[in-house]
């Protein structure tokens, strides 16, 4: 996995800002946030990654002593396998790409989970 660039972080953060179900955030330690939501939606603890194509062994490698919510593939182009979606969804963690995980900041439970964007 690649480190995340200040650009890419700044874009995260941004995209936050950003964002009327975002109350606030903190970065934690490393590539880890904190993120408190409006209303009764509860926090989430997001951990960013860039990887060009996350595998589901790449997904245990960025779970690894990790206590979060879902992982934010930060990227352009970074994607993940059909694998590491189900076995992400298996385990309760949300694994997402930037535009998904804006629209999944919107839901909670297994709906954040397993948010899909709506196709055109």
């Amino acid at each position: 996995m690649s480190k995340i660039t200040n650009t890419n972080r700044s874009f995260f953060e941004n995209m936050l800002k950003g964002h009327n179900a975002v109350e606030s955030f903190e970065r934690l330690d490393g590539d880890k946030y904190q993120i408190e939501r409006k209303g009764e939606r509860p926090s989430l603890t997001v951990l960013l990654v860039s990887v060009y194509i996350m595998s589901e062994g790449e997904y245990y490698e960025a779970c690894q002593d990790e206590t979060i919510d879902a992982i934010v593939l930060i990227g352009f182009y970074n994607q993940y396998t059909r694998g590491a979606k189900e076995t992400s969804k298996e385990n309760g963690i949300a694994l997402f790409t930037p535009k998904e995980f804006s629209g999944a900041l919107h839901r909670t439970g297994k709906s954040f989970i397993n948010y899909v964007p709506k196709t055109k």
